[in-house]
């Protein structure tokens, strides 16, 4: 994947708030709302503009996503396919899994097996 590009047309009733507040409000990380400014990646209506900027209804937020917005020193979830995930709902940017009752949602040590997480790792 070089890059992932997603444009969102914001709605009628969108409030009256900055690129920033919304990007929270979405809970895009700190690091990567960080990632869009510095390096230019968020576009409103086309163009860059300043996070501070207030959002209007019916503006488009074009966001590009690189592989580095994704790797975290702690992101190595062992693959588990030990059991099957129910999945309810997926698409290009969510999925929803039925959590087995009594199983861990993550690993909580390096290499730890068994959890959600890595049945979910499996599963993609």
């Amino acid at each position: 994947m070089d890059s992932w590009t997603k444009l969102i047309v914001l709605p009628s009733d969108q409030p009256a708030i900055s690129i920033k507040e919304q990007l929270t409000q979405w809970l895009v990380p700190r690091r990567i709302r960080g990632n869009f400014r510095m390096e230019r990646r968020i576009l409103l209506n086309g163009t860059y503009q300043p996070t501070s900027t207030i959002l209007k209804p019916g503006d488009t937020l074009t966001m590009t996503w690189l592989p580095h917005d994704f790797e975290v020193a702690t992101s190595n979830y062992v693959t588990d396919d030990s059991q099957p995930v129910d999945v309810l709902f997926e698409n290009d940017d969510l999925m929803v899994v039925n959590k087995i009752k009594g199983v861990k949602t993550h690993p909580n040590s390096p290499g730890e097996v068994g959890t959600m997480m890595n049945f979910a790792q499996a599963y993609l």
